[in-house]
């Protein structure tokens, strides 16, 4: 006997996706010819429910677009903080002349460079 293979993630969307085109398919066409039973005739109901679908499309569309403008306005003020330095909190060591004599210096008066206390002499 052969094992058949595991259906995996994306094999698994692509048939809910089918299931879910097929569906609305069907559904679609009951209301046409239940449209038409009242008697709409069946290209007027076409047109309608193309005009849906085009009127969903198009909002889709622009709400993506909008999406996609806010992103990018995004990244770009995260690349503008970057640059002008305002997402850094302390100011970059210094080279100055403090309690422990001339070295590089924090922003809170600590000496980071290493050095030695007897040439202080």
């Amino acid at each position: 006997m052969k094992v058949s293979p595991a259906v995996n993630a994306p094999e698994r969307a692509d048939r809910w996706l089918g299931r879910f085109w097929r569906g609305a398919a069907h559904r679609e066409a009951r209301a046409i010819h239940w449209l038409a039973a009242k008697g709409v005739p069946a290209q007027v109901v076409r047109l309608l429910f193309l005009g849906v679908k085009l009127v969903v499309l198009a909002l889709l569309l622009y709400s993506m677009f909008w999406i996609a403008v806010l992103i990018i306005l995004a990244w770009g003020v995260m690349r503008f903080a970057i640059l002008a330095g305002l997402g850094s909190d302390h100011p970059e060591p210094e080279w100055r002349t403090g309690p422990a004599g001339f070295g590089l210096y924090t922003y809170d008066g600590h000496r980071i460079d290493p050095h030695v206390h007897d040439d202080d002499d």
